[in-house]
């Protein structure tokens, strides 16, 4: 319901309630109506449970609702532990059921995975206690899964993109994990306003053998599932080159190409992101500092390639959870362009913030959020291109406070103010762009609260403007009935 309606161009443009029709809610009398269904499976599931519950979790990730969609996949965490689905399946089953059941366990896989790293929480598998086998992906598994697409050679068929999707989420899940458990994470989130260039640098040296385990993952990625770059690029890079789309190629290769390449990107910039840090580079971090700018060459790419397939071809049309990971590369290259506006890579990342606006137009016609965006991210270039000025203005003066605390970007959080009730950034009190004390940091702070929180505002629209229908107001024994 909710792809189908973002298919529609110029819907909430066209909708004389806006808000009323926006396709990310569309269903939503439908979901209360599964819920309520689901409600009296709770003590004895079914693998058809764990699909709606699934399927739940996905409708409410691409509605905006993170806390929920997170809720709703650890309710779907425990039926798969009751269904005995982290365990490989016995022999006797049938394989197309066995199958069935691997395929279940890794889709909950990788949703908790893009949960948990979208919003920095621990992760609710365990891989360590399961022993589920990938599933299969020959063409004979394609053959007896249900459903037929035409073979694409070197022994890929369509079932290939959903076992490199989970290698992905394998290696980043690693990564990830290792990042938050290793041996500076306490004191770079926790003593923020002291010098933490020690353990960010200790921490970024920590995490290179993780990373190079997904480095392995590209080069492993079978050719016919990569997506071709112009000028010989290489796929999976952040060169610079532009996509080359296969004209020719099914719909459902051109978009398992694409999505493989964009997820990559999405979470390369998720994991990058911690080593944004408000002030001035350091001689002492080089591991760190090289992060960072990954961070913001992932999101320039994601970025240009974004803009480049909605402008040339309708693969992403009505593909909301597209628009997120575009606002998540957007607000990172927003971060680094405040962190470091006299970095060298800050103008490839500023120029990627006006084609962002471009890519949110795109959206604007069938996703409400996307009509904020533009907006947003327009106010937020301004006041960049001023800050980089000013900070061009006074090189003596940044190069002299090159010793200030540097603040993960990580670290930085709106909080709450309850007599105004309004929102403002917080950092235990320090200024989170230390070298800019010469900049009127005051001054910043006021614009760059009064951007976010209308970026913030993106987010949490529909909590504000599109309440969840009373279910006791609905037939509900009727459609018991005609379930």
């Amino acid at each position: 319901m909710q792809y189908g309606m973002a298919s529609k161009p110029g819907l909430v443009s066209a909708s004389a309630e806006g808000h009323g029709r926006d396709p990310v809610v569309a269903g939503r009398w439908y979901y209360q109506r599964c819920q309520a269904l689901l409600a009296s499976q709770l003590e004895s599931p079914t693998l058809i449970t764990l699909q709606c519950q699934i399927l739940s979790a996905s409708y409410l990730c691409v509605g905006c609702y993170p806390n929920m969609a997170d809720s709703a996949c650890a309710l779907a965490v425990r039926t798969a532990y009751m269904l005995g689905l982290h365990l490989d399946p016995p022999l006797e089953m049938p394989k197309r059921q066995r199958e069935i059941r691997k395929r279940l366990w890794w889709a909950l896989y990788i949703q908790d995975g893009k949960f948990s790293m979208k919003l920095g929480r621990p992760f609710l598998l365990n891989p360590p206690t399961a022993s589920c086998l990938l599933p299969g992906d020959d063409r004979e598994e394609a053959l007896s899964s249900g459903s037929f697409f035409t073979p694409i050679g070197d022994g890929v068929t369509w079932l290939t993109y959903n076992v490199e999707n989970i290698k992905l989420f394998q290696a980043f899940r690693a990564a990830y994990k290792a990042f938050y458990r290793g041996p500076g994470a306490v004191s770079i989130f926790k003593d923020s306003g002291k010098d933490t260039s020690n353990s960010i640098e200790d921490q970024a040296k920590f995490v290179i053998p993780y990373l190079e385990r997904i480095e392995d993952w590209v080069k492993g990625v079978p050719e016919t599932l990569t997506t071709k770059r112009s000028s010989n690029g290489i796929p999976f890079s952040t060169d610079g080159s532009s996509l080359e789309i296969e004209e020719f190629a099914s719909l459902w290769l051109q978009r398992q190409r694409l999505l493989l390449e964009l997820t990559y990107h999405h979470l390369s910039i998720n994991l990058y992101r911690p080593f944004i840090r408000f002030g001035a580079w350091s001689a002492d971090t080089p591991v760190a500092d090289k992060y960072a700018t990954q961070c913001a060459a992932h999101a320039i790419t994601l970025t240009q390639a974004m803009h480049h397939v909605n402008k040339s071809t309708s693969i992403l049309t009505g593909w909301n959870e597209a628009f997120q990971w575009q606002w998540n590369a957007t607000m990172s290259l927003v971060g680094f362009v405040f962190a470091y506006p006299s970095h060298p890579l800050s103008p490839a990342a500023r120029n990627a913030m006006d084609l962002s606006v471009a890519v949110f137009e795109s959206f604007g016609g069938c996703l409400a959020p996307a009509q904020k965006a533009g907006p947003i991210i327009r106010d937020l270039s301004a006041q960049a291109d001023q800050l980089t000025k000013q900070t061009l203005g006074l090189e003596n003066s940044v190069s002299s406070a090159q010793e200030q605390p540097l603040i993960p970007l990580s670290n930085l959080q709106l909080d709450f103010d309850t007599s105004t009730g309004n929102t403002k950034w917080g950092n235990s009190g320090a200024a989170p762009w230390g070298f800019l004390d010469e900049l009127s940091t005051g001054a910043i702070q006021d614009m760059l609260t009064q951007s976010m929180d209308m970026a913030y505002s993106v987010d949490a629209q529909h909590f504000e403007m599109l309440p969840w229908p009373d279910v006791n107001s609905y037939p509900t024994s009727q459609w018991a009935n005609t379930y």
